[in-house]
């Protein structure tokens, strides 16, 4: 209804309306299909995470056409529950460092200066990095605000809440929907499926589905 409101308002009659599927298939095949890249039909495991769900979807292409053989989505797993247990993490972190009791509610103007740290922390999530560290202006009197994550730390808080757990299963069940057929690859519909608890996951569940393929942080490019 807050769509169609605002086509309303910006008078706006005619229009095609493009589901994210559709948006992601188009996106990938496009100019591979233009210059007839595919030799022969290609299928491909897309994986991603926005702020309250993950979704998964298998599409075959071809050089004429794409078809979505299954989606899954899943509430269960977020970026904004990887948000949260970063906020943890920074706040054990910073009680240990400036060797304080209060939790970071005492510091009211803490959050907006160190949510853009927390999405610069997430997107940094890799195997080939052990913590991230910054040290933040303005929030305290006499001294910059540690903003410190050790993400072997964090890795075993994101399996220990389950999120890995409710991810690979919502894979698994998109899989299933196709029987398991050969992928020829799996790509990220966004870079928050690249931090390395998933990656992880998702390779020994690939494995165990009997796909001789990996994903890796460098399927974003």
């Amino acid at each position: 209804n807050r769509f169609q409101l605002g086509l309303n308002i910006a008078q706006i009659k005619q229009y095609t309306l493009i589901h994210n599927i559709d948006s992601i298939a188009l996106a990938y095949s496009y100019v591979k299909a233009l210059h007839k890249e595919f030799s022969s039909p290609q299928t491909v495991l897309f994986v991603g995470m926005d702020f309250l769900a993950a979704e998964a979807c298998v599409i075959r292409f071809s050089n004429e056409s794409y078809e979505i053989l299954s989606y899954e989505s899943s509430s269960k797993v977020g970026t904004q529950s990887i948000n949260s247990l970063i906020l943890q993490e920074v706040e054990k972190n910073a009680k240990r460092l400036l060797q304080i009791q209060d939790g970071l509610e005492m510091l009211p103007s803490v959050y907006p200066k160190i949510y853009p740290k927390v999405i610069e922390c997430r997107n940094r999530y890799s195997s080939s990095c052990s913590d991230f560290s910054e040290s933040i202006s303005g929030i305290l009197e006499n001294e910059a605000f540690p903003f410190v994550v050790e993400f072997e730390s964090l890795s075993e808080r994101v399996k220990e809440e389950g999120l890995c757990d409710a991810f690979c299963e919502m894979v698994k069940q998109c899989l299933e929907k196709t029987e398991n057929c050969k992928l020829d690859a799996v790509l990220p519909i966004n870079r928050n499926v690249l931090m390395t608890p998933f990656l992880t996951s998702l390779n020994a569940l690939l494995k165990s589905c009997g796909q001789d393929i990996s994903f890796s942080f460098l399927s974003e490019s």
